[in-house]
This record gives structure tokens, C-alpha cells and sequence, in this order.
């Protein structure tokens, strides 16, 4: 099962003794344990006891004597194991599994066992068991399409705000399914917004800086004249000295490029610019240089560009591949043509 059937179960108050997560994003597994944790409170008026495991350091018995014990200062207890992966690692440690094995088939019924692993082989007999009983959950790196959705609900869950569609489109734009920077550009949008509890697309294009909206533009101004020299130039600036994430740098490439893309459809439909322009949110200031860009770019060319700048995302996500050595090359690769 994935997060988001984790999330539908525990708001139908749908709550498991034993949960095994596996995923390499922190970011749903600890949003998961908040939730477990949260849920607990709310429905005892008390705070859980929360004991914390290490399955390199802990054995099966010691985690399974505590899970059947009694909490002492509350009605529930959270029993939490890092790292359960590497009890399948040896054969000494494989020997225990029937300890949680055992344990899964009569659960306490005050405890909440939760293992944590980056990686399990359903073919083994305690995963498959524990997949059939429903306490199997795969946390997969997020879709584009799911970005979205995610940021509503973490401004909702975690900041008590609401952000817009177009706000939302923007932001995952701008971060990719990179969710560990997600988390921070939330942080930064939630301070930002102060007290309001609603988020708009203005906010999150003006929480971007003026400086990386600055470059942005000159970027593109550059790469529009062909000027690909200072185009680089800048990039490695950005890139090296202000130490601009990388992913960054791509969304405000596809984002300004889609948004291009999708102002010169309108035009050669017959819209008129002032509406193109205040469809496109485009500020007062910086009218001129987006008139500009469009006058300098052919579709075609806008066209192709947002195709490689996609295929360069595709590989950040596919391959692992370098996130600077690959927007370099796609910058070096223009000067070629």
C-alpha cells in the first residue's frame, strides 16, 4: 500500500498495531509517525509513551518483550525500529524474525509497532504474511502529478494554511518531487506568509527571491540572443557562488518557459498582450523583458527548449545523474546549434 492509502485509512480512524514502512523518503515516514502519534492523542486525550529501536543494535526479543508490556503512564504505547531491513541481512538476525512473526498473528492491542526499512523482499515469508494482513506500506518517490496535492495537504496538516491551485502548480515546479527540499520551501513559505492563512501564486513567485527571478530572466534573455557565453557564465554563477540548488535553478527554467510556451498559443490565437500578460501573472516590472523573450523566441524554439529542460528533469529523477553537470551540458549543448 502506499502513503496515501496510509492517510485515507488513519482519517476513516482505520488504525493498525503493526506497521512495517518502507521507502528511502524521510519526509512520508516521518509524516506517517506524526500522524500515528497525533491520532493516539487525540483519541486517548493523552500523550503515547514512545519508545525507539535500532534493529543493528536491538534484538527481536527485547522489541517484542516491550511491545507486550503494559505502558505505565499512558493507555498507548509507540514502539518505533530503524533500520528492520538489516535483521535480513545475516543469518543470526534472520533467526529472530519469528519472534515479530509470532507476534504479528496476536498483536497487543495497546501497542503500535511500527519496523522501518528502506527495502524488503516480499518474496520472504514474514513480508508476504505481513503484505496479506494489510501491514505492508510502500512509500514511493512521488509522481509530478501527485506534488500538488502533497503540498495542500502538508500547508493543511503541519501550518494550518491553505495555498491555491496555481500556487501549488508553481511550487511543485519549482521543487520537483525533490521532497526533502519540498519540506523547506514549505517552512520558508509558511514564515513568509505570516499570519495569513491563505497562500495565492503571487506569494510563492514572490517567495522565490528577486535575485533568482532576476537571473532567471537574464538567463533566458541570453540564451534568446544566443548569447550562450554569459548565459553559462551566469549559470555557474548561480550554481557555485550562490549556491542555488540546481533543482531550483530547472523549475525556474520550465516554469518561465512554460509560461512562454503557453503566452505565444494565446497570441498567435488572437488574444490581445495585456490580456496575455495578466493571464500569465506577469508583473508590471517585468512586462517589457517577458514581451521581450516572447518576440526573441520561436515557438519551435520555446518548444524544444521545455522538451530538453523536461528530458534533463526525467534524468535528475531516473538516473541519479548530476543535477549541475547535467543543466551545464544542456547549456553547452545550445551552443552547438
Amino acid at each position: 500500500m502506499k502513503y496515501s492509502d496510509f492517510d485515507k485509512e488513519l482519517s476513516k480512524s482505520i488504525l493498525k498495531p503493526v506497521y512495517i514502512f518502507c521507502s528511502t523518503e524521510l519526509f512520508f515516514i516521518d509524516n506517517a509517525l506524526s500522524a500515528i502519534k497525533v491520532y493516539l492523542e487525540k483519541r486517548d486525550n493523552a500523550e503515547p509513551e514512545k519508545d525507539f529501536f535500532d534493529a543493528k543494535q536491538s534484538s527481536a526479543s527485547e522489541i517484542i518483550n516491550l511491545a507486550s508490556t503494559y505502558p505505565f503512564l499512558s493507555s498507548s504505547r509507540i514502539i518505533v525500529v530503524r533500520n528492520f531491513d538489516h535483521m535480513f541481512k545475516y543469518e543470526s538476525t534472520r533467526k529472530e524474525l519469528s519472534y515479530f512473526e509470532l507476534y504479528f498473528n496476536e498483536p497487543s492491542e495497546f501497542s503500535i509497532l511500527i519496523l522501518i526499512a528502506e527495502k524488503v523482499d516480499k518474496r520472504l515469508k514474514i513480508i508476504s504474511n505481513s503484505n496479506k494482513k494489510g501491514y505492508l506500506y510502500e512509500f514511493e518517490k512521488p509522481r509530478d502529478y501527485e506534488i500538488p496535492p502533497i503540498i495542500k495537504s502538508e500547508l493543511k496538516r503541519k501550518y494550518k494554511k491553505q495555498i491555491d491551485d496555481d500556487g501549488a502548480l508553481l511550487l511543485a515546479e519549482l521543487t520537483g518531487n525533490n521532497l526533502a527540499s519540498l519540506q523547506s520551501e514549505l517552512e520558508k513559505l509558511s514564515l513568509y506568509t505570516g499570519n495569513n492563512s491563505s497562500i495565492c501564486y503571487t506569494d510563492v513567485a514572490k517567495m522565490v527571491g528577486s535575485n533568482a527571478a532576476i537571473d532567471n530572466f537574464k538567463m533566458i534573455d541570453y540564451l534568446a540572443a544566443k548569447d550562450i557565453k554569459n548565459a553559462l557564465h551566469l549559470l555557474f554563477q548561480v550554481l557555485h557562488n550562490d549556491q542555488e540548488p540546481p533543482e531550483r535553478i530547472l523549475g525556474l527554467l520550465r516554469w518561465q518557459f512554460k509560461r512562454l510556451y503557453s503566452a505565444k498559443i494565446a497570441l498567435e490565437n488572437g488574444t490581445p498582450m495585456d490580456k496575455v500578460l495578466s493571464d500569465h501573472n506577469i508583473y508590471q516590472s517585468y512586462r517589457a523583458k517577458f514581451i521581450s523573450q516572447i518576440n526573441n523566441f520561436s515557438l519551435e524554439n520555446i518548444s524544444n527548449i521545455f522538451n530538453h529542460l523536461y528530458s534533463i528533469d526525467r534524468k535528475m529523477k531516473s538516473t541519479g545523474g548530476d543535477p549541475r553537470f547535467l543543466l551545464e551540458q544542456f547549456f553547452c549543448s545550445l551552443k552547438s546549434k
